[in-house]
């Protein structure tokens, strides 16, 4: 198993100018550098939330009203609300696009998140916008468990790849890199058992991976369901998605949107963690538990 370290250095999303970042009062309010997700975060929408004020002050009454309109029906579609796909998704630093196989693809992805980061921060509010942010986010957030579980990141999606779990064969020791894993990226007996693409490895829902494999086995295209997942083509986003509010590693930190549940629904059958979260971060919102 290649080490995340020989992947090439991460690209970083910028942006410029970066009109957030400008309001920040003194040096304590930068939030560059700042290694703490959960202080960035706060930091950032700190400045996020002055940024506005201003705005809301110099923009016409009808103005104001039709972005407010315009982009509640955006996050509607995902199933959130503006200010928490701000904090969520907001300038993240993105590797998402090494995972790709062609120069390409990595480079279409890359100028795809700079364009929806930008048009997000800028105020535009087209309704592709959220839910392309969303899938940003579970992208940086699968090549993050990418690299917690020791996998290049380049070309990570080439399709002969495949998973180096099953290669170990069963019964790992307790002196494996495995068992250091976050306990929900652990290999399962299936996972070990079975030869497959190590995409779904990077899942941190357990039941979501072995009903995956097995549907494979029965002649499943997992391509289906990773397309839904991880493009981030105008195309797919309008589709079933999962969002992303955590830790990568953490399932509680996921939430299931009501369209992958229509869509994919037997693939997080019997799925406890998925499921309480998904219904946490919907009550967190105001909206009603779903009754699985």
């Amino acid at each position: 198993m290649d080490s995340h370290r020989d992947a090439a250095p991460p690209r970083l999303i910028t942006l410029s100018p970066m009109p957030q970042r400008a309001e920040a009062q003194d040096s304590s309010e930068d939030w560059t550098g700042v290694t703490s997700t959960a202080h960035r975060k706060r930091l950032q929408n700190r400045l996020n939330q002055r940024a506005y004020r201003k705005r809301k002050q110099l923009r016409p009454v009808e103005q104001e009203e039709h972005g407010s309109d315009s982009s509640q029906q955006a996050a509607t579609a995902t199933g959130e609300s503006p200010n928490e796909a701000a904090q969520s998704a907001l300038y993240i630093e993105f590797e998402g696009h090494m995972l790709w196989p062609s120069s390409n693809r990595q480079e279409k992805t890359l100028n795809f998140a700079r364009k929806a980061i930008q048009d997000f921060s800028a105020g535009i509010t087209r309704p592709v916008i959220l839910p392309t942010l969303v899938r940003l986010n579970v992208l940086n957030a699968i090549t993050h468990n990418a690299k917690l579980l020791g996998f290049r990141l380049n070309g990570f999606c080439s399709d002969e790849l495949i998973s180096p779990f099953n290669q170990s064969g069963p019964g790992l020791p307790a002196s494996t890199p495995e068992a250091r894993y976050p306990i929900a990226l652990r290999p399962t007996a299936t996972q070990v058992a079975m030869v497959h693409h190590p995409w779904s490895d990077l899942i941190p829902i357990p039941g979501f991976r072995d009903n995956l494999l097995k549907a494979i086995e029965l002649g499943f295209d997992e391509d289906l369901v990773c397309a839904d997942l991880l493009r981030v083509d105008e195309q797919y986003s309008g589709r079933a998605s999962l969002i992303v509010w955590g830790e990568p590693w953490d399932p509680r930190g996921w939430e299931a949107s009501v369209a992958f549940l229509r869509k994919w629904g037997w693939l997080i059958k019997d799925c406890s963690d998925i499921l309480d979260s998904t219904n946490y971060w919907r009550e967190r919102r105001g909206e009603k538990k779903i009754r699985f």
